[in-house]
């Protein structure tokens, strides 16, 4: 588009483009400000609302929060019970995930993970851990 050809309909075509634009945009912004406030469970007034918007807009992270599920050290707890109670010959992944609801990629990073640091847990075979306290 060469810009020294625009004729002067063009140019209020172009205007009434931007400003349909704008309140589009104007009016995207208040949705997502009541969204914002809808998933922090606040009013969906516009007093907070854009103001939250711009200032996430600007690069701004939300804050994280902790959602639903166990509170913190259960999985520690279950594993340890459920291997204090299989004694020396020790408790399978597979089983562990069954019995406690985890998934079995899971409970493979606690072991390597949290369960390393955990000097009365051993692996006994492939996949396989007992507690030797």
């Amino acid at each position: 588009m060469d810009i020294t050809q625009l004729t002067s309909q063009d140019l209020r075509r172009l205007s009434a483009l931007l400003e349909a634009k704008e309140k589009f945009q104007a009016k995207l912004n208040e949705i997502n400000a009541q969204l914002v406030a809808f998933g922090e469970g606040t009013s969906s007034g516009p007093a907070k609302g854009p103001a939250r918007a711009k200032r996430r807009a600007a690069g701004a992270k939300a804050p994280k929060r902790r959602r639903g599920g166990a509170p913190r050290g259960a999985l520690q707890e279950g594993i340890v019970g459920a291997l204090q109670a299989a004694g020396g010959k020790g408790v399978h992944i597979k089983e562990l995930s069954a019995k406690l609801g985890v998934k079995v990629p899971n409970l493979r990073v606690w072991f390597l993970t949290t369960g390393k640091k955990n000097k009365s847990i051993k692996k006994v075979a492939k996949a396989t851990f007992a507690w030797k306290g």
